[in-house]
């Protein structure tokens, strides 16, 4: 009796626990802080895209991004994931950035660069999760950026190839295989 007690007590610790860690990853759509869209607008990459259009201002810039927040470091207070949208982006990729609230505005974390998505991990370093962005490579293939905290900002430690193996049936369709194969390559400079 006093087994299935314990085990029974176990197991709702497990559910909890796993109710956290999804409640910590789970990301809704919020605002862009004006702040943040201010100081992106200094980067003139955005100029030539929307000077022709007659909307290189700040507002023309905040129609072309979007927010999730997504709390990382399990304090209660969430971290921001801004990406590009709609003709700032590529057809396949976009500019991605991770910030935080300071004491004096928002606090870089990550500019992970034109990626298709940034996934927060299951594992923490220094108290925030770890990161991985997906770059698009071809249909089949990918490539995923690990990113760490260090204490004040993310850095790039590990990179890997997603591939999902594909080949013709007998019949002449296409078969993709539901399992990438992962293979660790080495890091390009950032």
């Amino acid at each position: 009796m006093v087994l299935k007690i314990v085990m029974l007590c176990a197991a709702c610790v497990l559910v909890m626990l796993e109710a956290a860690l999804t409640q910590a990853q789970h990301r809704r759509e919020v605002k862009v802080p004006d702040e943040i869209v201010q100081e992106l607008f200094k980067d003139e990459v955005y100029k030539d895209e929307l000077e022709p259009k007659h909307e290189f201002t700040v507002e023309g810039l905040a129609k072309r991004l979007a927010a999730e927040s997504v709390d990382l470091n399990r304090d209660g207070k969430p971290e921001i994931i801004i990406h590009g949208i709609n003709d700032v982006c590529g057809p396949y990729w976009c500019a991605h950035w991770i910030y935080r609230k300071a004491a004096n505005g928002y606090q870089l974390l990550l500019d992970a660069g034109d990626i298709q998505n940034i996934e927060p991990q299951n594992t923490f370093t220094k108290g925030y999760r770890d990161v991985m962005a997906a770059r698009h490579g071809s249909a089949f293939d990918s490539g995923l950026s690990m990113y760490r905290f260090d204490g004040r900002h993310y850095r790039l430690k590990a990179c890997f190839l997603r591939h999902y193996p594909n080949h013709e049936n007998a019949r002449g369709r296409l078969s993709v295989s539901n399992r990438p194969r992962i293979t660790k390559v080495k890091c390009e400079p950032e």
